[in-house]
């Protein structure tokens, strides 16, 4: 049987314009989190991160601190994106890749 530290999900959500998106992966709690915009966009948490903290790189690779409560949290059964308007902005696509 596989370890848990070793799965990893992929998937896709839409956005919906500022509230808290919640990604739900039942029994499954995340190590690190990376969130890609169509906007091209992209989020990434790591374990040992502060919940609601995200690493953001817009186009033109900026990267900056997200503070809380603009980035991702880490649940027991997956992950919500926070408020940020770079990522979480009408309805965009949001794919995800969380490895647990």
């Amino acid at each position: 049987m596989a370890s848990p530290s070793n799965r990893i999900e992929t998937g896709t959500f839409r956005a919906n314009g500022g509230a808290a998106v919640l990604c739900d992966l039942p029994g499954f709690r995340p190590l690190s989190i990376d969130i890609f915009g169509a906007n091209g966009s992209k989020m990434e948490w790591h374990s040992g991160m502060e919940a609601g903290t995200a690493w953001k790189t817009v186009i033109g690779g900026t990267r900056s601190l997200v503070a809380s409560p603009g980035g991702i949290t880490a649940t027991s059964t997956g992950f919500q994106l926070g408020t940020d308007a770079t990522l979480n902005t009408g309805t965009q696509v949001i794919t995800f890749r969380v490895h647990g």
